[in-house]
């Protein structure tokens, strides 16, 4: 409430009459009491998150003024709106804008991570976007923006509607609004400067969740079919490389400092290769990237966890890639998606490769150096092709299709086995 300047900015809360919604409606009547720019109002029923966002917009806000949806489970941090607004109207072809967040897939800071297990956080949010925030643009064009914290400008709303009831209660709506609009020449921006806390996945238990994306991932892609394409363009080819190294780029405070690295092949292990990948160290890691048609031969010597498959890599960064593959082939351009530092094999000391690779793996790399190799790659693509998402293997398409079809069932199983 102590970010929003109440004598410029409205604030209206929607009580969506969930479970809680008289508990809800107490605490809320109880904050905003005596404060002029807010305001509250309770829908007669629940209305999911795409007709409140509807009911808001058109019926409850007559205001004319710009509007931002904000999900109930977000942070705001200081700065937060202003950023947004001033982003916003610099240029007439900004549609929509939203910030970045610790839980907001491609708006995520960082969105790659370096222990794919890791918890994000706002403190760890913080921290990386304080060291690489001007060292990014101040925003970005990403094919859609991401509704958690979505600023439009209302003149669009009046002229395209907002969100299509076709996607209610939720899920996929505002990426059908970004494309929309998209057509016409507005554009969806990411400002880089502005950060606010998104927990996530809040609004839908895990099997209404699982089918209600399936199900609108498909009229999406059916009204949008080139969607898919643009979001592996922004990722592979258009996002800033800072912003895609950042998890590595900056070391995580009080961390015990362990470096990792991936050895990228697409064929079977080789000698000089095989005394690579089974070096041990307590300060590195190393793990092999390799095709589906080699990844057997891998685990044999290097063991089936410190092996990852071609495209299994791709919400992952490392610290430093290995890869002997000529230029413009799949495997070096999976190297140079993978990690800010890329080498050959034959760079390596002979001796303590180990040493070698901790070497290598700390050696200081320019913005500039790091700008014109993603640039580079990005015209080897743009002639050659993005390298494609590989098919699942059986086992998960068996379990996306339970997901899609049999939700209760695929969570009765997953229960059983935990037993």
């Amino acid at each position: 409430m102590m970010t929003v300047d109440t004598d410029h900015d409205r604030v209206l809360l929607v009580n969506d009459c969930g479970p809680d919604a008289d508990a809800i409606e107490r605490s809320l009547l109880s904050l905003i009491e005596n404060r002029a720019g807010f305001r509250y109002e309770r829908n007669p029923r629940n209305l999911g998150f795409v007709g409140t966002c509807n009911r808001a917009a058109f019926e409850l806000d007559l205001s004319g003024n710009d509007l931002l949806l904000l999900n109930s489970d977000t942070v705001v941090t200081p700065g937060w709106l202003e950023e947004l607004a001033a982003v916003l109207h610099v240029d007439p072809s900004h549609g929509v804008v939203c910030a970045r967040s610790t839980h907001a897939t491609i708006a995520s800071m960082p969105f790659r991570l370096q222990d794919p297990g890791a918890t994000r956080t706002l403190a760890r949010s913080t921290e990386v976007l304080a060291m690489v925030g001007d060292r990014l643009p101040r925003y970005s064009y990403p094919p859609v923006a991401m509704g958690f914290c979505f600023l439009i400008r209302r003149d669009l709303i009046d002229r395209f509607g907002l969100f299509d009831e076709i996607f209610a209660p939720g899920y996929g709506e505002e990426n059908d609004f970004c494309l929309r609009i998209g057509r016409a020449g507005f554009r969806s921006v990411m400002a880089h400067r502005a950060l606010v806390a998104h927990e996530g996945a809040r609004s839908f238990l895990d099997i209404r969740r699982a089918r209600l994306r399936a199900d609108h991932e498909r009229i999406l892609v059916k009204r949008h079919p080139d969607y898919p394409a643009r979001v592996r363009d922004y990722l592979w080819c258009e996002v800033d490389p800072i912003d895609a190294f950042a998890d590595v780029l900056v070391p995580k405070a009080n961390a015990i400092g362990r470096l990792e690295a991936v050895l990228v092949e697409a064929g079977p292990p080789a000698a000089r290769l095989m005394e690579i990948a089974t070096v041990r160290r307590d300060d590195l890691g190393l793990t092999v990237l390799t095709s589906q048609r080699c990844a057997r031969a891998w685990q044999k010597y290097v063991g089936t966890d410190r092996v990852v498959v071609f495209g299994a890599e791709e919400g992952r960064v490392w610290d430093l890639a290995l890869c002997d593959a000529p230029p413009g082939s799949e495997a070096h351009l999976r190297a140079g998606h993978a990690a800010p530092r890329v080498a050959p094999t034959a760079s390596l000391a002979r001796g303590d490769i180990g040493q070698a690779l901790v070497s290598a793996a700390r050696t200081p790399i320019a913005d500039a150096e790091l700008r014109e190799r993603w640039r580079s790659d990005a015209e080897r693509m743009r002639c050659t092709g993005i390298p494609a998402q590989p098919r699942p293997p059986a086992r998960q398409r068996a379990r996306a299709i339970l997901e899609r079809r049999a939700p209760r069932l695929l969570a009765a199983a997953r229960r059983t086995l935990r037993r």
